[in-house]
């Protein structure tokens, strides 16, 4: 009821977007394909594009499903990543429980998209939206979303003026290539969660253990070097926490456990 191309799918358009979606999931996840592989983000006279490089290969893949069972196996699960895109688009719109969710949830991604034109009008939705909504998006986890959802939706809107016509840049086509890189970079490393790396060794434990005045932050009873413990992300890094010492804490595991993807 909202999240469509057209209103009217006489033409499979809105199914072509899902499998799209699904395609560029499963090149992702599931190939050594960078994004830039099969994605095409490009300056078009005022505005920034985007397309698939080669639609043909959205065939080529759907054929080696019916070949291949990894294939089909990974692009079933491809598909049901789309559908966990959806909604995390859905959260991000979402701020309370509004009574007609599917009327709301179409005004509301139309903002997301095509806020800055005159008020009340509204361009047709375009597949290249889509396709750059997920770009931002792909590796942002939806908890992140429901925490950080008004401040990505004010940058996700500024990034998204620049898809529609800027006739302030002059022809200016690698001003505009630049602005969209640095804007849509800058959102997906300052809501992208951090991969764990950081491994501490019995000093750098201890040390944290004598900071913590030997109490595990969670339970506030007393822990020990001895004690079955492990070291927790104060904020988890699926929120925006960083992946370094200042961050980190030692808890006993079943306390750790216990907290979960949460902040005490």
């Amino acid at each position: 009821g909202w999240f469509y191309t057209r209103l009217n799918n006489n033409r499979m358009e809105n199914e072509e977007l899902f499998i799209i979606l699904s395609y560029m999931v499963y090149k992702y996840e599931y190939t050594d394909a960078v994004v830039e592989d099969y994605l095409d983000i490009y300056p078009q006279k005022d505005r920034i594009n985007a397309r698939i490089k080669d639609k043909g290969d959205i065939t080529k893949t759907l054929e080696a499903a019916i070949e291949n069972d990894k294939v089909k196996n990974n692009f079933i699960k491809s598909l049901k990543t789309t559908e966990a895109f959806i909604k995390k688009i859905i959260s991000l719109l979402v701020d309370d429980e509004p009574e007609h969710l599917d009327d709301y949830l179409k005004k509301e991604l139309e903002s997301l998209l095509y806020l800055g034109g005159k008020k009340g009008t509204v361009r047709r939705r375009t597949l290249q939206s889509f396709y750059l909504l997920w770009y931002l998006l792909k590796d942002v986890n939806i908890s992140r979303i429901a925490r950080n959802k008004l401040e990505m939706r004010e940058e996700i809107i500024d990034i998204f003026s620049l898809v529609k016509s800027n006739p302030d840049i002059n022809e200016d086509v690698s001003k505009l290539t630049k602005e969209f890189g640095n804007k849509s970079e800058k959102f997906i490393l300052k809501f992208t969660p951090q991969k764990r790396s950081i491994q501490l060794n019995m000093d750098e434990k201890e040390y944290l253990l004598t900071k913590q005045s030997n109490i595990c932050p969670i339970c506030d009873t007393n822990i020990f070097i001895s004690d079955d413990h492990e070291v927790d992300h104060i904020t988890p890094l699926s929120l925006g926490g960083r992946d370094g010492i200042t961050n980190l804490q030692i808890t006993h595991k079943t306390c750790n456990r216990g907290k979960g993807n949460r902040i005490k």
